[in-house]
């Protein structure tokens, strides 16, 4: 089998998240060492889902608003760290900002409580950076806030217990100075992974809201190095580059979807998380960004899951 064999013009990164927001898409084999607390979490699971969901719907979302600008630049973004930063601040407002920033999330406050969703997104997180887990994600938001600023006790509290984010005073007078301390912090935080995160600051600023999300995830089934060759890859219809593709037999998780023209391929990692690559027919792109639903992407795992 050979991968990205055909044009892409956009991609979508949905990271770390879509197998443990889907309920039946955990593996059989995932043990818990204590059966108490797997109930109790499993209870909190299930009547979080109407969170996980609408976080869900904002991915697609998220997607469709940069790549409808360009029909050739890639889009790169992770939905779930981009909810969680914004779920998190808001965390500091109150009244009609509060109702602002939790509505953009598409949150409704007379249907779901501003407690019931910091709750969710506290076991969200735990999910993925679970112990037991065998995924690699660091995962982070953190808020750096000018020192000639005064936060409430409770807000730092519940940054700190509910999104695992630490509220740093700075100095923003130096703005070149600030920006080192921002992106030596990022640094440490990824592992030298993310490194030179921002890259200027304007001299006003006195808030800034870092997020920050690095994935390392090894497939149930490695690839030897000679199943990698470089092959012609057509960014679009003129431009086509050399990148190291997989060429290799095997048995993989493969289906049609003649709805959206489209192939998917669905590779495991180990651990409870699952890769979609999906791959529309040559001139096929918009048909797939504007069919792809939550509701689709369901009909897809259902379809995945009798093969």
């Amino acid at each position: 089998m050979r991968t990205m064999s055909s044009s892409i013009s956009r991609v979508l990164l949905l990271l770390a998240g879509f197998c443990s927001l889907v309920p039946g898409s955990q593996p059989a084999d995932l043990k818990y060492k204590d059966g108490a607390l797997h109930d109790h979490e499993h209870h909190e699971y299930v009547i979080c889902h109407n969170v996980f969901y609408n976080v869900f719907d904002l991915a697609f979302a998220f997607y469709r608003e940069p790549a409808s600008r360009s029909k050739t630049a890639n889009t790169l973004l992770s939905p779930i760290s981009i909810v969680t930063a914004f779920a998190m601040l808001s965390l500091g407002t109150e009244g009609d900002t509060l109702i602002q920033i939790l509505g953009g999330l598409n949150f409704n406050l007379r249907a779901v409580s501003e407690a019931h969703i910091h709750q969710c997104f506290q076991l969200l997180l735990h999910i993925f950076q679970h112990p037991d887990h065998q995924l690699q994600i660091t995962m982070g938001s953190n808020l750096f806030v000018s020192d000639s600023l005064v936060l409430v006790d409770q807000f730092v509290q519940d940054a700190k217990e509910l999104y695992h984010s630490r509220v740093i005073s700075i100095s923003f007078k130096d703005t070149k100075r600030a920006k080192e301390q921002i992106n030596n912090h990022v640094e440490r935080e990824t592992h030298g992974e993310i490194v030179g995160l921002i890259k200027n600051l304007e001299e006003d600023t006195t808030l800034a809201l870092v997020n920050y999300i690095s994935f390392h995830g090894k497939w149930t089934v490695q690839l030897l190095a000679e199943y990698i060759a470089e092959e012609d890859f057509h960014v679009n219809e003129k431009t086509t580059i050399r990148v190291p593709m997989i060429n290799r037999l095997g048995i993989f998780l493969l289906t049609r979807d003649e709805e959206l023209s489209s192939w998917v391929l669905v590779q495991q990692s180990l651990g409870d998380a699952m890769a979609f690559f999906i791959l529309p027919d040559p001139g096929k792109m918009q048909r797939l960004e504007e069919g792809l639903t939550q509701e689709h992407f369901h009909n897809i795992l259902g379809t995945i899951d009798k093969m």
